[in-house]
């Protein structure tokens, strides 16, 4: 993936989630204020990458700002967006 975004001349920021001395994920690090997101996208591993409290901070900020978000490992089940096969689909518009 990083080596895609070099060759495209993306700039992004890596934050290892491993590393016990990696920065938190919340509503700061992610926006300068309301009006200024610090990211366009956002790579996550899989689903379930981040604790609780990152998650809950992540959320708002892509609805806010419309940054989409990839899960690079994961399926496509109804965790993650994807109805289950014969679910009923809504067609009302709003």
């Amino acid at each position: 993936m990083t080596a895609q975004l070099d060759r495209e001349g993306v700039p992004y920021d890596v934050v290892k989630l491993a590393d016990a001395n990696r920065p938190k994920i919340t509503a700061a690090f992610l926006a300068d204020g309301t009006t200024r997101a610090k990211y366009q996208g956002v790579v996550m591993p899989n689903e379930n990458a981040l604790p609780a409290d990152e998650l809950a901070a992540l959320a708002p900020f892509e609805k806010q700002f419309g940054v989409r978000q990839v899960d690079a490992y994961t399926w496509a089940n109804p965790a993650n967006g994807r109805p289950r096969r014969g679910a009923a689909r809504s067609t009302a518009s709003t």
